[in-house]
């Protein structure tokens, strides 16, 4: 794959004009191309920068490679606009005109926020102030610099050129029938343009008409190199989509019974969990057997939730007590009424805390 690399007169943002807009988004476009493709589909990708000087100037071609000079002109030389005339007739390529840094006057403001949204027609009324010169003088461009903390201000840097310097420059293109579409100078910040928005090269509809009408050309064609391989395996891919569809299917199946299985674990886990917290019943009726006089018997024998109650007759209720104390088996145990004495023994109501553990 080709290494893509923007030209740095692309300009990112401050779009001008309608022409601007679609000539970076088309050339965008052209940027993912092949070089050689690029090449003929889009000129205005190596644009002509004609480099001025006071008498003479150079025309270049821009390219990735560099600038390449095409010819030597002179304000003075009969044959210069001919030349130029030449180069240009036919074509509505991107020209940039570019001026030596000394022309440039530059210069440091600061402006109030609230002119952001108006900086240049600001920056003209303040022309006068901040240069020797005024509005009408002058081609200006200017950028915004951070403003850190104080968001009330607005730093600015300007950069002036006289009309004066390059007026018979601009006049030979006129004549020609050429606008410029950028006029900047080496060593500024990129997408310095002095050119005012409303004197940049306009959109020409018919160049626009016929670049669309190549462009959707060339769209139907890649559309239709790219569609043969994408029908031949449309095949393997709808066999594949059977086999996927499939295998889901079985997946699906095989997830409903790993569903029914882990339901199947739970109950079964929760029967064993209540088993092992239901309270041994028989082995707490084997121990009170044990430990219960022969002279006591039971009316009521109650275990829930761990908690033993015993109602009955005997014939000392309160050494059922002690009994019950000293056995492993059992804690906090007290009558839970008080003893009666009915038939010659005692009727008691107590209750116990059982330690014996299920399993």
């Amino acid at each position: 794959m080709n290494n893509l690399k923007l030209p740095d007169w692309i300009p990112l943002q401050r779009v001008g004009s309608i022409g601007d807009i679609l000539r970076h988004w088309k050339e965008g476009l052209l940027c993912c191309l092949p070089d050689w493709l690029r090449t003929r589909l889009a000129p205005s990708l190596n644009p002509l920068i004609l480099e001025i000087g006071e008498q003479e100037a150079a025309l270049h071609r821009q390219s990735d490679e560099g600038l390449r000079q095409l010819e030597r002109l002179s304000l003075e030389a009969q044959n210069s606009a001919q030349l130029l005339d030449v180069l240009l007739k036919g074509r509505r390529e991107r020209l940039i005109v570019r001026v030596p840094l000394a022309w440039v006057l530059l210069k440091k403001a600061v402006f109030p926020a609230a002119a952001r949204e108006n900086l240049r027609q600001v920056i003209g009324f303040e022309m006068d102030r901040l240069t020797p010169f005024t509005a009408d003088q002058v081609y200006y461009d200017f950028r915004i610099l951070e403003s850190g903390s104080d968001a009330a201000r607005l730093p600015v840097e300007l950069a002036v050129m006289p009309l004066a310097r390059i007026e018979p420059w601009i006049a030979m293109l006129k004549g020609k029938g050429v606008v410029p579409a950028v006029i900047d100078a080496e060593g500024l910040w990129s997408r310095t343009n002095f050119l005012p928005p409303e004197a940049r090269q306009r959109l020409n509809k018919g160049r626009l008409l016929v670049n669309g009408l190549l462009f959707m050309i060339f769209l139907l064609l890649l559309a239709a190199a790219l569609a043969t391989p994408l029908w031949q395996k449309r095949g393997i891919i709808d066999e594949l989509s059977d086999q996927v569809a499939l295998a889901r299917r079985e997946a699906n199946a095989l997830l409903d019974v790993e569903t029914q299985l882990e339901k199947s674990r739970e109950s079964l886990n929760y029967v064993m969990t209540r088993r092992r917290e239901a309270p041994p019943v028989l082995e707490a009726l084997d121990l009170v057997t044990r430990l219960l006089p022969d002279d006591t018997w039971l009316q009521q024998f109650d275990l829930r939730e761990g908690t033993l109650e015993l109602r009955g007759m005997s014939a000392q209720a309160t050494a059922l007590i002690k009994r019950l104390e000293e056995s492993p088996g059992f804690e906090s145990v007290g009558f839970r009424s008080p003893v009666v004495q009915a038939q010659g023994k005692e009727r008691f109501h107590l209750s116990a805390r059982l330690m014996v553990s299920g399993g």
